[in-house]
């Protein structure tokens, strides 16, 4: 079982020597290069030996719409844990941000530092995705206004399975084994 030493033996070994859990058992990892660089927030549980890992993905967007839709595919994405290594996606409500998340625990085949590593890879892949997400829904909203403002009518037509096969192609699935969007 993972200990509070433990972990900041881990922890010392990833940083410059200085990094370690604080009295509340949290820690933050810096990752990435410059503009790109995002934190990842470590929380260990010494009752558990658990680790927490979250990082955050992206803002909420501003139009309720927007919002609503975001939320929805964001919570299709956790269906059936269908993320790698039973991660997450969640909504910090004081932040106002989307988080992706995972829990470790020693009993795994991998160590924490791989853990760590992969966390980082799958979070930069799903941070690609969120955004590409909000993009392609605030597009589709505005086509959708555009069109009912000069009169055209969007109806559901059972008989073609073509525009169904459209509309579950406007937010392509999240695909964990490839870390990518599906295409």
């Amino acid at each position: 079982m993972l200990t509070t030493e433990k972990v900041n033996e881990i922890l010392k070994t990833l940083g410059d020597g200085d990094l370690c859990l604080d009295q509340n058992n949290h820690c933050v990892i810096m990752t990435g290069r410059d503009e790109d660089a995002f934190a990842i927030h470590l929380n260990f549980n010494p009752s558990s030996g658990q680790v927490l890992l979250a990082s955050d993905i992206g803002e909420m967007p501003e139009n309720p719409k927007t919002q609503l839709l975001t939320a929805l595919t964001m919570l299709r994405t956790n269906f059936g844990w269908s993320m790698p290594a039973d991660q997450t996606v969640a909504f910090s409500d004081t932040a106002e941000v989307f988080v992706l998340q995972q829990r470790y625990s020693e009993s795994g085949e991998d160590s924490l530092e791989s853990c760590l590593l992969s966390f980082a890879e799958t979070r930069e892949a799903f941070q690609e995705y969120y955004q590409e997400t909000v993009k392609d829904i605030e597009k589709n909203l505005r086509e959708e206004k555009e069109l009912d403002q000069y009169g055209f009518v969007i109806t559901d037509d059972d008989d073609d399975d073509d525009d169904e096969a459209e509309e579950n192609a406007a937010v392509p699935p999240f695909s964990p084994e490839m870390n990518t969007m599906a295409v």
